[in-house]
């Protein structure tokens, strides 16, 4: 029963933080938030704060990598269902985004980590350019290299449009939008698309 309230007040702690985190980047970048100001809006003490993170990094760091994880699910089921890739795979990482708009919005903006669509990039290009090299064998590693940075630049400017929309389309639209962009490229919007 003790471990129960001790992993209660931990959750509750890092809820809260969290929380005040995604509020404060919603305003100001993450060079300008202080622990102090931090710990202010969540209510919580320093003491607290420091007993689970050493800075702010390290608590956006703790909280990318619940993100990470669920990211690289999606990511390995790819190796093993190539049609996945090319279908479900845009309605799972909407679903993911939808789950955690508030904290994809602020991670996808200039105030957080600047790093964080790098790390998702490295996350997925090994098995993008090994799954579409198996599909497409006559393609130079350079090229699918390309086309990666190309899916995935229009795919981060689709949710941060989707989310500045206030997801006024539903996953599986959106899911669809974003696969018609992607793969369709211009054909998106020409007269037998509207």
């Amino acid at each position: 029963m003790e471990v129960d309230k001790i992993d209660y007040r931990v959750r509750v702690t890092n809820e809260l933080l969290s929380t005040a985190l995604i509020a404060l980047l919603k305003k100001k970048s993450i060079k300008s938030i202080t622990v102090k100001g931090l710990c202010d809006a969540a209510n919580i003490n320093r003491t607290t704060f420091y007993a689970h993170y050493n800075d702010i990094d390290d608590l956006v760091s703790q909280i990318e990598k619940v993100l990470f994880s669920d990211l690289q699910a999606i990511i390995n089921r790819c190796y093993s269902d190539r049609k996945y890739l090319l279908d479900q795979i845009y309605v799972d990482v909407f679903k993911l985004v939808a789950k955690h708009a508030d904290l994809f919005s602020v991670l996808i903006s200039k105030n957080a980590d600047p790093s964080f669509v790098q790390k998702v990039s490295d996350m997925g290009k090994d098995m993008f350019v090994t799954v579409y090299k198996s599909m497409y064998p006559g393609n130079s590693t350079k090229y699918l290299q390309y086309y990666y940075v190309s899916v995935l630049s229009s795919f981060i400017a689709i949710i941060r449009f989707w989310l500045d929309s206030n997801m006024a389309e539903s996953i599986y639209e959106i899911s669809k939008i974003s696969k018609k962009i992607i793969t369709e490229g211009i054909g998106f919007i020409t007269p037998h698309n509207t």
